[in-house]
């Protein structure tokens, strides 16, 4: 068998190149990663088995591990500053007994509340535009709103007290608003949404929420939003009674639970990207037409054009 210099250079350049056939390419993701899940436990009473449950399934992101980008966003706007200057021109507005203007700066500041992220990191300045909404609501001679200003600002936070410089007319009526506290509302899915894209990577948001029923029970429930999606989704609630947490029934609620979140949140799951063919590759062509133009060059420079090739079979 006789083979030229040509030949054998070719084919040792078309071994390297199909070695590279077969070989992925790295990828950006891995199917076999957990879905990365922002957690909201709205009134701190997330029960620690559903949590360990669900981090089992989920790389679970607590919200306060978001506070630092939710200050970032907030400062290229300058929330906060906007906030305090508009409680400030309202207690203004209230020495002077403006109270149109009053409450025109505290309908801003509340505005700018609801369209930022400041409730999350720092709800005591959300509470303080509530409250001031209420006194000036009081000088309006409108209780119902001043009520239900209180409240608002209670719910932002459940620790706020009055200052020894407010009136005995609102100290009167901040306690009966602290006295006949209702509970909170949810946080609307548009107030959910801002929080979930902070986290381009997140398949999805859970909002926990565990209710006090009465002295022995508590109601606990989960709700799901997506990035695809501009509601909640109602998923799981279970009433748990006290001193049973570890019960067959919390046990059979976290495997509904987590077996649903997993069917609906695969849905916004990333994908990683598929390597492509080898020969779909350009700088492989390259590498080929440039070794083929070497084999050449070489071969034609070389003293012998053939070289004797033997091959034996043992038999």
């Amino acid at each position: 068998m006789r083979v030229d210099g040509r030949t054998i250079l070719t084919l040792i350049c078309l071994t390297l190149i199909g070695s590279g056939e077969g070989q992925a390419a790295p990828r950006t993701g891995s199917l076999a990663a957990k879905p990365r899940v922002i957690i909201v436990d709205d009134g701190g009473g997330g029960d620690v088995a559903l949590l360990d449950s669900l981090g089992a399934r989920f790389a679970l992101i607590e919200l306060t591990a978001l506070t630092p980008l939710m200050r970032q966003a907030d400062d290229k706007r300058r929330i906060v500053d906007t906030i305090k200057a508009h409680i400030q021109a309202a207690r203004d507005s209230l020495l002077r007994l403006k109270h149109d203007a009053c409450e025109s700066e505290l309908a801003q500041a509340v505005s700018t509340v609801e369209n930022s992220l400041v409730r999350f990191y720092l709800p005591q300045l959300a509470a303080e535009v509530y409250l001031w909404r209420g006194v000036c609501a009081l000088r309006r001679v409108v209780p119902a709103e001043a009520r239900s200003a209180f409240h608002q600002a209670l719910h932002y936070d459940p620790q706020l007290k009055l200052g020894p410089y407010f009136s005995p007319q609102v100290r009167d009526a901040f306690s009966e608003a602290t006295s006949s506290l209702p509970t909170a509302p949810l946080p609307s899915a548009a107030e959910m949404r801002q929080v979930l894209q902070l986290d381009r990577q997140a398949a999805g948001l859970l909002l926990i929420r565990t209710r006090r029923l009465d002295a022995k029970r508590s109601q606990l429930a989960v709700l799901a939003l997506r990035p695809d999606r501009g509601a909640y989704e109602g998923v799981e609630s279970v009433i748990i009674k006290e001193g049973l947490a570890a019960s067959a029934e919390l046990d059979a609620f976290i495997d509904r639970l987590t077996q649903r979140l997993g069917l609906q949140l695969a849905v916004s799951r990333p994908v990683a990207p598929r390597a492509k063919p080898w020969y779909k590759r350009w700088y492989l062509w390259v590498g080929a037409v440039v070794a083929v133009v070497a084999a050449t060059t070489v071969a034609s420079t070389l003293r012998r054009d053939t070289v004797d090739v033997s091959v034996s079979w043992a038999r």
